[in-house]
């Protein structure tokens, strides 16, 4: 509403000019104040857009977007990107700071950058899973969950088919696969690997999800910095 109103701001002018409404004409400063916000709200917008997607995955970017958001404000001076054309939060118009200060101060008091469910979205996401955003030990705990995870599912797969190997009936077909030269974590997780797998180590389904793991970790993530959504 606002970035419409500054697009009709002559329009608005004029007719104000004429009517009985004259002194409600918003000054220069107002409508410079008006341009300011709007560009201060832009980042806001476009990571809204973002994760109301429904052709990308989302819940990896979460974390880091509201993460960078709130150390954007709770610095000195907003990032150059944002197009404000100040050095210095206290230099912009009043409006702006106090809107600053209330986001800030919301965010910060709902946000946990360590939220387990998020940071887990974040780690399986190839272009975040280095949680660049946290610290150590918000890293440590995140990793260690998921692997924790890992192992109690891929554990629970291995009990299952230890129980239908004990079965006198005959099992189940197991599921058509497609011809893939070798078996990856998730197949192993699933129960979904094949017998003559290559390149795997010997060993239980937990030690194998371990070190599948690690790899992953250790693997360079994808680059998706040319479709950031946070630098325009």
């Amino acid at each position: 509403m606002l970035q419409r109103c500054i697009l009709l701001k002559g329009s608005i002018i004029h007719v104000l000019s004429e009517s009985k409404y004259a002194n409600l004409t918003p000054t220069d400063d107002q409508w410079q104040a008006a341009e300011k916000l709007c560009l201060f709200l832009k980042p806001f917008q476009v990571a809204t857009d973002f994760l109301q997607g429904e052709k990308y995955v989302t819940l990896g970017s979460v974390s880091r977007m509201i993460t960078i958001l709130i150390k954007a404000l709770g610095g000195t001076s907003p990032p150059d990107h944002w197009q404000l054309g100040s050095q210095n939060w206290n230099s912009l118009p009043t409006v702006i700071q106090d809107v600053r200060s209330f986001i800030f101060r919301d965010m910060s008091s709902r946000w946990d950058p360590a939220d387990l469910l998020l940071g887990m979205g974040a780690i399986t996401h190839p272009g975040h899973k280095s949680l660049s955003w946290l610290n150590v030990r918000q890293k440590d705990v995140i990793v260690q969950q998921l692997r924790t995870e890992m192992r109690n599912i891929s554990a629970a797969n291995e009990k299952e088919e230890e129980f239908h190997e004990s079965e006198e009936e005959e099992p189940a077909p197991a599921p058509k696969r497609c011809n893939v030269e070798e078996d990856d974590a998730f197949d192993v997780l699933f129960g979904q690997e094949t017998s003559s797998a290559v390149g795997l180590p010997q060993g239980s389904h937990v030690d194998i999800v371990e070190e599948e793991l690690q790899r992953y970790l250790k693997e360079g993530e994808i680059n998706f910095r040319k479709e950031d959504p946070l630098v325009w």
